[in-house]
C-alpha cells in the first residue's frame, strides 16, 4: 500500500486531510495542527497569537522522535495549542519556506537543521528558532514545556523586544537577497562594432581549492569530522580538477575523491546488500548512518562513481553505480514510472531496524559455514554498533579476506555475491521502513539525468527506459497549461508551483535524455524548460536567479523573494539552471542563454574563494565558463542501426570528459523509436539547421567532429579516433 493510501490511526486534526505523508504523520497528534496556508496566518493575525512553525520531512529520524515525545503528550500539545498557532510544513513541498526560515534561524543564531522550529509574530515574522528540543532538560537544551511557556510569556509582556528582533531578522533576510553594492541596475551591451568581447576577472579556483584541501580528511575520506555527508557536488569538484587542474596538486585533489568514495563503497552508509546509500554517517569512519535513503542522494552518488569509472577504468565503481541504479528502480520507482522521495530511517518505531544484524541472525540465514566468511567480510559482531546489533559494511580488503578463507579472488567474489543475495532476500522479509511516495519533480530530475548518462555511458537500455518513463510522468502530470512545472505529485488538492530546482533539475535530466538519444523532442523539452528559467527566474539585474517565480499582485512572504546558489544536499539550483543555459546556449545558438552563467560566477566570485564549502557547483560553473564545451557531433544517415552507432557512443561517453557536450541526429534503432511526448506548450520550434548539424557530412557512414575552442577537427572515421582526443589533458595515471 502506498504512503498516499495510508490511512491514519485514531482521532484526527486538519492534517488527515492532507496528502503529504509527512503532514499526515502528524494527524493524530493533540496538536491542533494547521497546514501552512491562508487560514492558520489569519487565524494568527485575528487572534494575535504567535505562531509555532515545525517543519521536517517523512524520513527524518529526529522528526519522528519529537512527534513520538512531544506532539504525541497531551500535556504538551495543550501548552502548544493555548498559547500559538501551530503549524507544520513538509520541506520538500515547500523549500522555499524551509530556505527562508533556515536562513532566519542561522541569523538568530541556533543553526539550521530537521525538525526545524521557529517561533513567529502573527505576520510571520521569526524572533527565536531552534531544531530539535526535548520533552524534559537534557543535551544542553531546554525543555520543550519550559520553552513554550516562556516564549508565550515574552510575546505577551515584552512584545516590543520580539517586535524589534523579527524586524531586525526580516531586515537581515531582505539583505541575504540583494545584489552586491555598486552594481549598475543593467549590463551595458558592447558597441555593435566592438568585435572583443570585454575582459572578465577569472574566478581564483585555485586559492578555493587551497581552503578545501585544509579540510579534507586523508585519514577517512571526504571533508571536515563528523558527521559525514556524501557532498556530491565537492566530490564532483575535486574530481574535474584532474580535467581542469594545472598543477600537481591536481591529481592528489582527483586522488582524495576516488579515495573518500572507496571509504564510503566500504562503510556503513553503503547499504551493503540493497545497493543503495544511507542519508549520511554519525561517524568519521562513514560506518553508522542515520538510515534514511533519499532519492536525491541515491539519483546522485551513482553520477560521481560514474565519472569515477571514466576516469580510472576500475570495476568496482561501474558495479557500485549499476547497484544503485538497481536500488532506485527496484525499491523506489512507482508502477507509472516516476521515482518515490525516500524511504524511513525507522522501522517499527526502531532506527535501521531493517538493517542490523547480530552473527546469530546471519548464521540463521546462511548456515555455520558461509556465516563464517560473512561475519568476517561484513563486520558483524555480538557487541554491534547499535543495542548489539552491527551495520554491515566491509571490514577486510579483497586479499585479506581471500587469504584469511584460502579462495582465490574469482571464488571469493562468487561466494560474497551469493552471500549478499541470500542476506537481501532475508531482509526483504522483515518489516520494511516506510515510503514516502510522494513524487517530486525536482529529485526525479536528478535522477533521470543520472540514468540518461548511465544509459550512455554503460551503454544500457534499461537505464534509458526508466529515465525516460519517468520524464514522461512529469510530462503528463506536472506540466502546469502555461508550460510552467508543478512541484509535486498529488491525486487531488491544490498544486504546488514549481520552483528553481524544479524546472533547473528536470531541464538537466533532458539535457542528459538528448545527449543519450538526440531526440529531437528532447531539444525541444530543454528548450522550453530553458525558456522558463530565464522568464520566471531569472534576475538581469542582479545576475543570479530567484528561488520562485513571481506570482502576478503577489507579495513575497515578507516582502522576501529568496535565492539559492549555494550546496546543500543537492547542487545548487542556480548553477543547475545557469549550466543547463549554457549548454542549450550551444545546442540551440541561443546566445541569451549563456548570460547567466557568465553573470552567476561573476557575482558570486568572491563568495566562492573566501567561503567555497558551499559553493562546489558553482566553482565547477566557473571552470566551465572559462574553458568552454568539448563539443561532440555525431553525424550518421537516418535509421542506421544500433550495431553500427554503439562504439560510436562508448567513444564519446567512455572517457572522463566533464566539459564534453554531445549532439546529433536521432539514434533510432539504438534505444527504440519511442519519442517523449511533449505537451503542446512545450511543442516550440527548432533552428533548422540545427546548429551542431550544419555542414556535417556524414558520407553515408558515422563520422564524429571534436570541437573545442571554436576549433574543429577534420571528420572522424574511427571511434578510437574519438576517444583519444577526447582522453587528452586528463592529469591521471592509466586506468586501473
Amino acid at each position: 500500500m502506498s504512503g498516499l493510501e495510508r490511512s491514519v490511526p485514531g482521532q484526527a486534526n486538519r492534517l488527515a486531510a492532507e496528502e503529504s505523508l509527512y503532514l499526515r504523520q502528524h494527524a493524530s497528534n493533540p496538536v491542533d495542527w494547521y497546514p501552512w496556508g491562508p487560514e492558520a496566518l489569519e487565524q494568527a493575525r485575528r487572534e494575535d497569537r504567535p505562531i509555532l512553525l515545525s517543519i521536517g520531512y517523512s524520513a527524518c529520524h529526529w522528526c519522528h522522535v519529537m512527534e513520538a515525545e512531544s506532539f504525541s503528550d497531551p500535556a504538551i500539545a495543550e501548552v502548544m495549542n493555548r498559547h500559538f498557532v501551530c503549524i507544520k510544513v513538509d520541506r520538500e513541498e515547500r523549500p522555499d519556506l524551509d530556505h527562508l526560515y533556515q536562513q532566519a534561524a542561522e541569523l538568530l543564531g541556533s543553526g539550521g537543521g530537521w525538525p526545524l522550529t521557529v517561533f513567529l509574530t502573527p505576520q510571520g515574522a521569526p524572533f527565536y528558532a531552534g531544531t530539535y528540543f526535548p520533552p524534559v532538560e537534557r543535551y544542553g537544551l531546554p525543555a520543550f514545556p519550559d520553552l513554550l511557556e516562556t516564549l508565550a510569556q515574552i510575546f505577551r509582556e515584552e512584545r516590543d523586544r520580539v517586535e524589534q528582533v523579527a524586524s531586525q531578522v526580516v531586515a537581515a533576510l531582505r539583505a541575504l537577497q540583494e545584489p552586491p553594492p555598486g552594481r549598475p541596475p543593467e549590463r551595458i551591451a558592447p558597441a555593435p562594432d566592438r568585435l572583443v568581447p570585454a575582459p572578465r576577472r577569472r574566478v581564483d579556483v585555485e586559492a578555493a581549492l587551497r581552503v578545501l584541501d585544509e579540510h579534507a580528511d586523508r585519514a577517512q575520506g571526504g571533508f571536515g569530522r563528523a558527521p559525514k555527508f556524501p557532498n556530491v557536488p565537492l566530490l564532483r569538484l575535486f574530481l574535474a580538477q584532474a580535467r581542469f587542474g594545472r598543477d600537481d596538486r591536481a591529481e592528489a585533489r582527483a586522488r582524495h575523491a576516488l579515495f573518500t568514495l572507496d571509504r564510503i563503497l566500504a562503510g556503513g552508509i553503503h547499504d551493503q546488500l540493497g545497493g543503495g546509500f544511507h542519508r549520511y554517517a554519525t561517524d568519521n569512519r562513514w560506518l553508522v548512518p542515520h538510515f534514511e535513503k533519499m532519492l536525491y542522494d541515491n539519483g546522485l552518488i551513482p553520477w560521481v562513481l560514474l565519472e569515477a569509472y571514466q576516469l580510472t577504468g576500475a570495476v568496482r565503481y561501474r558495479l557500485s553505480a549499476q547497484a544503485a541504479l538497481e536500488y532506485l528502480i527496484r525499491e523506489m520507482r512507482h508502477p507509472e514510472g516516476p521515482f518515490a522521495a525516500s524511504q524511513d530511517a525507522d522501522t517499527e518505531g526502531v532506527e535501521g531496524g531493517t538493517y542490523l544484524w547480530t552473527p546469530a541472525e546471519v548464521e540463521a540465514v546462511l548456515g555455520a559455514e558461509e556465516a563464517q566468511l560473512a561475519i568476517a567480510w561484513f563486520g558483524v559482531t555480538p557487541e554491534g554498533h547499535l543495542e548489539g546489533r552491527s551495520v554491515l559494511h566491509q571490514a577486510l580488503a579483497p586479499e585479506e579476506a581471500a587469504e584469511r578463507f584460502g579462495l582465490s579472488m574469482d571464488v571469493l567474489e562468487d561466494r560474497l555475491a551469493a552471500i549478499g543475495q541470500r542476506l537481501l532476500e532475508a531482509r526483504q522479509r522483515r518489516p520494511q521502513p516506510q515510503r514516502d511516495d510522494k513524487v517530486l519533480t525536482a529529485w526525479n530530475g536528478l535522477a533521470i539525468a543520472t540514468l540518461a548518462r548511465a544509459a550512455a555511458v554503460l551503454g544500457e537500455g534499461r537505464y534509458l527506459e526508466a529515465a525516460r518513463q519517468a520524464f514522461q510522468f512529469i510530462l503528463d502530470h506536472l506540466v502546469s497549461e502555461d508550460g510552467g512545472l508543478q512541484r509535486v505529485w498529488r491525486r487531488s488538492g491544490p498544486p504546488v508551483a514549481g520552483q528553481l530546482d524544479d524546472h533547473a533539475y528536470l531541464a538537466w535530466g533532458a539535457l542528459e535524455l538528448y545527449q543519450a538519444t538526440f531526440e529531437p523532442s528532447l531539444l525541444q523539452a530543454l528548450g522550453a524548460l530553458a525558456g522558463l528559467l530565464m522568464e520566471r527566474f531569472w534576475d538581469g539585474q542582479a545576475g543570479d536567479f530567484f528561488l520562485t517565480a513571481a506570482e502576478p499582485g503577489e507579495t513575497p512572504l515578507l516582502g522576501v523573494r529568496p535565492r539559492q546558489a549555494v550546496d546543500q544536499a543537492v547542487p545548487a539550483p542556480a548553477a543547475v539552471a545557469a549550466g543547463v543555459l549554457l549548454a542549450a546556449a550551444t545546442l540551440l545558438g541561443r546566445e541569451a542563454f549563456r548570460e547567466p552563467a557568465e553573470r552567476l560566477v561573476e557575482r558570486y566570485q568572491a563568495a566562492m574563494v573566501e567561503h567555497p564549502w558551499p559553493h562546489s557547483s558553482l566553482l565547477l560553473l566557473a571552470q566551465l565558463v572559462e574553458t568552454g564545451w568539448t563539443e561532440v557531433t555525431l553525424a550518421a544517415p537516418p535509421g542506421m542501426g544500433g550495431e553500427a552507432l554503439m562504439p560510436w557512443l562508448e567513444a564519446a561517453f567512455g572517457p572522463y570528459a566533464p566539459e564534453r557536450l554531445a549532439a546529433g541526429g536521432a539514434l533510432r534503432g539504438l534505444w527504440g523509436d519511442q519519442a517523449v511526448r511533449l505537451p503542446r506548450v512545450w511543442q516550440i520550434p527548432l533552428p533548422h539547421p540545427l546548429p551542431f548539424l550544419a555542414g556535417r557530412e556524414h558520407d553515408g557512414r558515422v563520422r564524429a567532429y571534436h570541437c573545442r575552442n571554436f576549433t574543429c577537427s577534420p571528420p572522424l572515421d574511427r571511434p578510437e579516433a574519438l576517444r583519444q582526443l577526447l582522453s587528452q589533458g586528463v592529469r591521471f595515471p592509466s586506468p586501473e
